[in-house]
């Protein structure tokens, strides 16, 4: 495999894996969360790095009954909900 199509094929595990937690479109909002934009380097080997931007998150964390999970919003939806109200 060339070093381009590992690099392709990190890059598109790291995309695919990133989202792993339960998603809800409805609950009451139990928790918030904002992570500002970063990247990161990601290395394929034979000094090929590959930059991987990441974008800021806006993140509710809803309870519905006895689930738990999260929902990303927009800036705006974030800092229109507060922890208690109900979603949406």
């Amino acid at each position: 495999m060339s070093a381009v199509r590992r690099c392709l094929a990190v890059v598109l595990l790291i995309v695919t894996v990133s989202g792993c937690a339960h998603y809800m479109d409805h609950g009451t909002v139990v928790d918030k969360n904002y992570r500002p934009g970063y990247s990161t380097f990601v290395y394929c080997g034979k000094g090929c790095f590959v930059p991987v931007y990441n974008p800021p998150k806006w993140v509710l964390q809803l309870r519905s009954g006895d689930e738990i999970g999260i929902h990303e919003v927009s800036s705006g939806q974030y800092d229109r909900y507060q922890i208690g109200d109900p979603y949406p």
